[in-house]
């Protein structure tokens, strides 16, 4: 069994599941069911988790090729970058194979898979209750921590006020950021560290972001061809 997909919107979907710096995911288990690729995994530190899922829509042919157990995501990327507009996948034993054009050439390359038994079960999304939400354009906020990494070691704050999100930093450089919330009443503040910022280092779309006072936040990321759940855990108290 095969499939094609364009590259970039296959880059783009790993991209953003492995997450990066302190929540980089070392590896990962990518199900090509018959509702489409997903992913559910949790940061090696735990203090992030995350769901994907890429619809049959996004692909340019689909079948369920089944379960793809990966590491090295990020080397991953880089060889699927090596092709041109688009990939073919097929799934053999252990071995993933990707093939396609490139300017020059037609090329493939296997990519050995791992071991199914030595991942953990998956595990279930987190029953939560939040107090506030808002949305935001993840340029936006990706703008505002990079004001927010010209400190190290920071702790970002994020209080809601009335139809307001107020976003501040610790350290030498202390930054003040309001972001539009109508839905907001205010009174909810949560601490965040790294973690937040390194999972939405690849997103790009609308998120929504989903509060509550010393407590994990929840991001979404939806789109037309593909969803995105991630559970940030608050600053732990010293």
């Amino acid at each position: 069994m095969a499939l094609k997909i364009e590259t970039k919107q296959l880059t783009s979907f790993l991209k953003k599941a492995r997450m990066e710096g302190s929540q980089l995911l070392l590896e990962a288990i990518f199900k090509f069911g018959d509702d489409g690729l997903r992913i559910v995994a949790t940061s090696a530190t735990n203090t992030s988790m995350i769901r994907g899922w890429l619809k049959p829509s996004a692909f340019i042919e689909y079948e369920a090729i089944g379960i793809v157990p990966m590491n090295d995501l990020t080397t991953v990327t880089k060889v699927l970058s090596t092709f041109g507009d688009e990939v073919k996948l097929k799934k053999e034993g252990n071995l993933l194979t990707v093939s396609g054009k490139t300017a020059t050439s037609n090329k493939s390359v296997g990519i050995e898979l791992l071991d199914e038994k030595t991942f953990d079960p998956e595990k279930p999304e987190p029953k939560l209750e939040f107090t506030e939400t808002f949305k935001t354009d993840a340029l936006a906020l990706k703008n505002i921590f990079s004001d927010v990494k010209l400190n190290k070691n920071v702790t970002i704050t994020i209080t809601s006020e009335d139809k307001n999100v107020l976003v501040t930093n610790s350290g030498k450089y202390k930054f003040k950021h309001n972001i539009e919330a109508p839905d907001c009443k205010g009174g909810v503040k949560v601490k965040m560290g790294a973690p937040l910022m390194d999972v939405i280092t690849n997103l790009d779309g609308e998120l929504e972001m989903f509060i509550k006072s010393d407590y994990p936040m929840k991001i979404t990321e939806i789109s037309e061809h593909s969803e995105f759940l991630i559970i940030v855990a608050p600053m732990a108290d010293e």
